[in-house]
């Protein structure tokens, strides 16, 4: 109601305003007719004049202060429609972002010929929500925790599912085997790179370990779909070595970062998968670092290197 009542008095006002402005008008038209017929009247010119410059200029004053007032109240209300930043760093908005992308993700087709492969429908549903009780503890810490294997993978297909900006990875070589969960896994980083969104992945490995990754069937295909949007390279434990030790030590068991929101961080066992989410700013601005830093070591992992190197 109170919305409604400041519009009339804005329309009413504007009204006043533009009929002050039409009489002072047609006043100092009347005025100049009259000189025009009698100079007599000349007297009362400068009179009537000034009493139509203080009406326009009270006029205009009013429409200039209404249209500043509609200007102020059309961002105060466009505000409103505006959803809050979810991709801010820290905060419940992170993991309400991801548990959104999550819920999209199980309910889409892939998601759900995924979600068959870990059991019947009670125990879809138990691991639904282990994973919504588990995005409810990461609002306060940051970090998810220890993940066994399919928790940590519905992690990162959630995180795979919502990425927009840019995804980058470190690969180990040795986590590329035949199951459920990496077949998806890998569908889903062509499906990001399909949305132009670029991928990049550094392989790094010792050298004595690249015929084992040249002959693995899902390394020798992302070389195949390596295309603007999906970047692979590789990189030498030998040549870090050089300049630190650190460097490789650093990289863990390798990881997966989403558009600098979040960081999967691998932990294997028996070449299965598990590991941690983490969400904290710093975090994310460390694992940022050392994937940077391998740049400097890295060549193109592409056709031409297959050819060079089989």
């Amino acid at each position: 109601m109170k919305s409604k009542n400041n519009n009339y008095t804005s329309l009413l006002t504007k009204v006043c305003a533009v009929i002050g402005g039409i009489s002072g008008v047609f006043t100092i038209l009347n005025v100049i007719n009259n000189i025009v017929q009698n100079l007599n009247q000349w007297r009362w010119a400068p009179i009537v004049i000034l009493t139509f410059i203080t009406v326009v200029g009270w006029g205009l004053a009013v429409f200039f202060s209404c249209k500043n007032k509609k200007k102020e109240n059309s961002i105060t209300d466009s505000s409103t429609d505006v959803k809050p930043v979810e991709m801010k760093i820290n905060g419940e908005s992170k993991s309400n972002a991801i548990c959104a992308w999550f819920d999209d993700y199980i309910q889409s087709g892939e998601g759900y010929e995924y979600m068959k492969t870990i059991g019947n429908a009670e125990e879809q549903n138990l691991k639904i929500k282990q994973m919504h009780d588990n995005l409810n503890e990461l609002k306060g810490k940051h970090d998810s925790g220890y993940l066994e294997s399919r928790l940590y993978y519905l992690y990162i297909f959630a995180l795979l599912h919502g990425a927009s900006k840019r995804v980058w990875a470190v690969s180990l070589g040795g986590e590329w085997i035949d199951s459920p969960e990496e077949k998806e896994f890998l569908r889903m980083n062509f499906e990001v790179a399909k949305k132009h969104i670029e991928f990049e992945r550094f392989f790094v490995i010792s050298k004595s370990e690249l015929p084992d990754l040249l002959s693995s069937e899902p390394v020798l295909k992302q070389i195949d779909f390596r295309n603007s949007f999906f970047k692979t390279y590789i990189a030498f434990k030998e040549d870090l070595d050089k300049v630190s030790h650190d460097l490789y030590r650093a990289l863990g068991q390798g990881f997966l970062a989403f558009d600098d929101f979040a960081v999967a961080d691998d932990r294997f066992q028996n070449d299965v998968a598990r590991g941690y989410i983490f969400t904290d700013q710093d975090i994310c601005r460390d694992f940022s670092l050392k994937f940077s830093q391998l740049r400097d070591f890295a060549y193109p992992f592409d056709k031409n290197f297959l050819e060079q190197n089989q």
